[in-house]
């Protein structure tokens, strides 16, 4: 019976043993699970950059630069006990205090990218435009000109080396940072079809222009004039001029045959340049736009009232504004008001 009794105790014993090692083992759960899926990875918000050079080390430092000890070590764990170094996926990453150290360590070891904001506005050439590009994506400017100097590619988008800046719109995209150059350039493509709608297109036939030359115009007029509510009314003066075969005589495409926009004042020097750009000396629209214009501008245009206005001069208060004229007679004095200015200045 005692031996019965003493069994009985040792399995008593045994269960109470058997129990609190479960109990260590979940409350070590707990904490594990606390730690890992529950706590914040990180108390601010911060993006990570991953290109295909990107070292497994050099990771690790980024990452020892934002969050604290403690929890850059369980990422360390984690990512040795999966093989992480070898499977590393560029991307860009955006880390928010909503994830835990779980959440972070499988959105970069699936490659789930947090799209990037895209944005360019004010760009001139494409030179500036492939540097803006590459300053906010994975790709560089040399990847983005070769593109560009790729005849048969910009063909099949419908353009050529002069067109193509009017494929583009400032504005701001969401893009994944990993976008490969051809890749975006299908996607800007995208957006130029969807902003040159069937019923936009029928504006500017209506009007004896095609979408290209409107764009044309549109960077004319933006170089121009800074005022955003005049560039209507210039670029239908420009479209006044193409219309009865008289040379635009623009300043600003003398400015871009010479890519020298420090110009302040066209003097008969410059307007010996022998390029098809130089407007006093070819007539018609130059072959491609002088800038990357804006749709705001496009659709001013083609919204703009008509007009008799052939000739425009710069206002003599350096406003940024115009004074318009039908007659030369009346534009003469405007000039004359405007060089007056200029002399008075002494601006050469």
């Amino acid at each position: 019976m005692k031996q019965k009794t003493k069994k009985n105790q040792l399995k008593k014993k045994g269960w109470w043993i058997s129990g609190v090692i479960v109990l260590i083992i979940a409350i070590g759960a707990v904490l594990l699970i606390r730690k890992y899926a529950v706590e914040s990875f990180t108390e601010n918000a911060f993006t990570i950059y991953i290109r295909p050079e990107t070292t497994y080390e050099q990771l690790l430092d980024t990452l020892k630069q934002k969050v604290d000890k403690k929890t850059w070590l369980r990422f360390r764990r984690m990512s040795r006990l999966d093989d992480y170094e070898r499977k590393m996926i560029p991307g860009a990453y955006k880390l928010d205090p909503s994830m835990s150290s779980v959440d972070v360590y499988r959105i970069l070891s699936r490659g789930l990218q947090t799209p990037v904001r895209y944005t360019f506005n004010n760009i001139r050439t494409i030179e500036q435009f492939a540097q803006k590009t590459s300053s906010q994506l994975m790709m560089d400017s040399v990847q983005i000109m070769n593109v560009l100097r790729d005849t048969t590619f910009i063909h099949e988008l419908g353009f050529n080396r002069e067109t193509i800046p009017a494929m583009f719109f400032p504005d701001s995209y969401e893009l994944y940072w990993t976008i490969t150059p051809e890749e975006f350039f299908k996607r800007m493509k995208k957006e130029y079809d969807r902003f040159w709608s069937d019923s936009r297109k029928e504006k500017a036939s209506a009007i004896g222009f095609t979408p290209m030359e409107i764009s044309i115009i549109a960077s004319i007029a933006e170089e121009e004039t800074n005022d955003k509510g005049e560039r209507g009314e210039v670029g239908r003066l420009y479209m006044n001029r193409v219309q009865i075969n008289m040379p635009l005589q623009a300043d600003p495409t003398v400015k871009f045959a010479l890519r020298d926009f420090s110009i302040r004042r066209i003097m008969n020097k410059h307007l010996e340049v022998d390029s098809p750009y130089n407007t006093y000396k070819y007539a018609g629209l130059p072959p491609g736009p002088i800038r990357i214009p804006t749709k705001q501008t496009i659709v001013a245009i083609l919204e703009s009232e008509p007009h008799s206005y052939i000739y425009m001069c710069a206002k003599e208060d350096f406003s940024g504004r115009h004074n318009f004229a039908v007659s030369y007679a009346e534009h003469q004095k405007n000039a004359a008001r405007y060089r007056n200015a200029l002399n008075q200045r002494g601006i050469k």
